[in-house]
């Protein structure tokens, strides 16, 4: 199926049209690309750059393989999280961090104070909007995901951007703090600068 019809599948969209032919469903197409970008950033860490943006994704990059807990984390390191994730996971019983916990731990080595929660983040130093597209984003930015681009509200997700189309990130519950693509969540909603 994927090597069908003489397709290049080194171009993305000539992928995506092979794995459609798989399966009928778009939904899975975006599932199995993620996992496709998830397993090429295995193993993969950027150089580290020097200053305040070095200290920030050197303190992100040492959380690595530490486990996802829902409300978990924080300026001090891992901590237990709450209780209940959207999808039930009690995070009061697991030490780690959520998305914004580790974002709120990796800026505060360079002294800055971020709010709690990602669409709180989203509020903090230059916001770069999810139109401008990945390509503008610099190592130590923030990354963010929300169910509108345009409306921080709407934000449920925040990764750090290490360069090279890659973020440091707490995914989600059952998951640990790992690189992944920018690209491993369909709703890019932009960035912030601090650094």
């Amino acid at each position: 199926y994927l090597c069908g019809d003489g397709r290049n599948l080194g171009d993305r969209e000539q992928l995506r049209a092979a794995i459609h032919t798989y399966n009928l469903s778009w939904a899975y197409v975006d599932d199995v690309m993620s996992g496709i970008d998830r397993y090429d950033a295995l193993g993969t860490a950027p150089a580290v750059p020097s200053g305040n943006v070095g200290a920030v994704i050197q303190a992100a990059l040492t959380q690595q393989g530490i486990p996802y807990s829902w409300g978990g984390g924080g300026p001090e390191g891992p901590s237990t999280g709450i209780c209940c994730s959207p999808r039930g996971q009690d995070g009061g019983s697991v030490v780690g961090y959520d998305c914004s916990g580790l974002t709120q731990y990796a800026f505060a080595r360079a002294g800055i104070v971020l709010p709690r929660t990602a669409a709180a983040q989203a509020g903090a130093g230059r916001r770069i909007p999810a139109s401008a597209g990945y390509g503008v984003l610099r190592p130590g930015d923030l990354v963010f995901y929300g169910y509108s681009p345009t409306a921080d509200s709407t934000i449920h997700h925040v990764g750090i951007y290490l360069g090279d189309g890659k973020m440091i990130n707490a995914p989600r519950p059952g998951t640990q703090v790992r690189i992944d693509p920018v690209t491993a969540m369909p709703d890019y909603a932009g960035g912030a600068r601090l650094l």
